[in-house]
């Protein structure tokens, strides 16, 4: 997916043989996207990691944890439950003044983890706007 994303302007994505959506990577992305994903690397403290789990979760409910290995966090972030701008904040006050956190990365759903509705959803959806916009 990552050479359709380099040389395609739009992408359809086909799912056993059936169309389900077109629009450009961002589009998708935004659209059917998952939100971002949180990378984060504790401090060497002792207790480092537990805190900064406990820093993530209560500064970010919605926040799942994905993956945790030594001293590496993954969250996964749904798009309406953090903004950007709230999670750099959080991530930059956990690693100046609490000193939990060595490094950070926030990077948003790829083309991989797109996942559209089912066309029949989408259709259906589409029908009854277009009934309540004739009614």
């Amino acid at each position: 997916m990552e050479e359709c994303e380099a040389l395609c302007t739009r992408l359809g994505i086909m799912v056993n043989g059936r169309f389900q959506c077109l629009g450009s990577a961002q589009h998708l992305k935004s659209r059917f996207g998952t939100g971002y994903t949180l990378t984060l690397r504790a401090a060497e403290a002792d207790g480092a990691s537990a805190a900064l789990k406990a820093a993530v979760t209560a500064a970010f409910p919605a926040a799942e944890l994905r993956e945790e290995h030594c001293s590496q966090l993954v969250f996964q972030l749904a798009p309406q439950a953090a903004r950007l701008p709230d999670v750099f904040k959080e991530m930059e006050k956990a690693k100046a003044e609490k000193g939990l956190l060595e490094d950070y990365s926030i990077t948003q759903t790829t083309l991989d983890e797109v996942r559209p509705p089912p066309l029949e959803l989408f259709i259906a959806s589409i029908f009854l706007s277009d009934l309540m916009i004739h009614c």
